[in-house]
């Protein structure tokens, strides 16, 4: 990409063996400006980076991510009114009816 004129900019992610989204999220901020700001810049990621790289976007505005993300995927998305991460911790339990339900529906087809 480089010797085709773009600025590249590859982020050292800090403490790669065990990853905090956190400290993830501030390179991925600092990486940006560097290769133009925002509106020119592609992010790529690979292996954990790759599941990140939407973690990092997610901050901005969830449903227009959210909606772009699956739109490129060409998949359905329903955005709820409240939500987390699953496996925050080991013994993780997050109820989510409203999937229970579309997924049900789905597949009675």
């Amino acid at each position: 990409m480089a010797a085709a004129g773009h600025r590249v900019a590859v982020p050292r992610l800090p403490d790669t063996a065990a990853p905090r989204l956190e400290p993830w999220r501030k390179t991925y901020g600092e990486a940006v400006p560097a290769t133009g700001g925002a509106d020119s810049t592609v992010l790529v990621g690979r292996g954990i980076g790759a599941v990140n790289v939407p973690r990092f976007l997610e901050q901005y505005d969830p449903a227009e991510h959210a909606r772009l993300f699956v739109q490129g995927l060409g998949a359905t998305a329903v955005l709820t009114p409240t939500g987390g991460h699953f496996g925050a911790t080991p013994d993780d339990r997050v109820a989510v009816p409203e999937a229970v339900r579309l997924v049900t529906e789905l597949l009675a087809g």
